[in-house]
């Protein structure tokens, strides 16, 4: 099996675990007391990283070995090093991604929002990273991108994407802020505010 399929069958495995969480998050969605619905909060994200995906896809089947290919600069044994480690990288990510929502439960939504009754999530995936879905996506679609050889998805991976998810989780960490206050504070410390970046990967602040 080649990159390009190994990361294909990953993420339809990884699109098949989510159907269940991810039907009854979108049944919960926008139910929040706290919501706003600012296009750079809760829609920019989702679709910069779904157009993301498309460019992976394109560099997979459309234009492999592109002149904008990362192989391009490698030899050969250098770029299939680089194309399985972004395999794993994705695999990783897909993981966090997949695992983040189910940590959450039924505290889960796709937007970024405080439902009704909601608690404060600390467990799983969470006791290494304040947002593992978002670090998750950022993850998977760097892999993949390292995977394809792609240095446009990689750039936008990240120079746009990450960013994004970025902004996203701080606007999430004011709404937590201020519903659970110093229990959110003490929880947040306990991971050193790592949002993105597993506070296993040596990371400066």
């Amino acid at each position: 099996m080649n990159p390009a399929t190994v990361v294909e069958t990953l993420a339809g495995i990884a699109f098949l675990a989510a159907i269940p969480v991810a039907i009854q998050g979108f049944r919960r969605r926008a139910t929040g007391a706290a919501y706003d619905a600012t296009v750079l909060i809760q829609r920019a994200p989702q679709l910069v990283s779904l157009a993301n995906l498309l460019v992976i896809l394109g560099a997979f089947h459309v234009f492999p070995n592109g002149p904008l290919s990362l192989f391009n600069f490698l030899p050969s044994l250098v770029a299939d090093l680089v194309s399985w480690l972004g395999v794993l990288l994705c695999l990783c990510g897909l993981i966090f991604m997949v695992g983040g929502w189910y940590s959450l439960g039924t505290n889960f939504s796709p937007d970024a929002e405080i439902l009704p009754g909601q608690t404060l999530t600390n467990r799983g995936f969470y006791r290494v990273v304040l947002h593992p879905a978002y670090s998750g996506i950022v993850q998977a679609l760097l892999g993949a991108g390292l995977a394809s050889g792609s240095l446009v998805a990689v750039g936008c991976t990240l120079g746009v994407v990450a960013p994004l998810w970025l902004h996203r989780a701080r606007y999430e960490e004011r709404l937590l802020l201020a519903a659970f206050g110093d229990r959110y504070e003490t929880y947040a410390a306990s991971v050193g505010w790592r949002r993105l970046v597993p506070r296993l990967i040596p990371h400066r602040a």
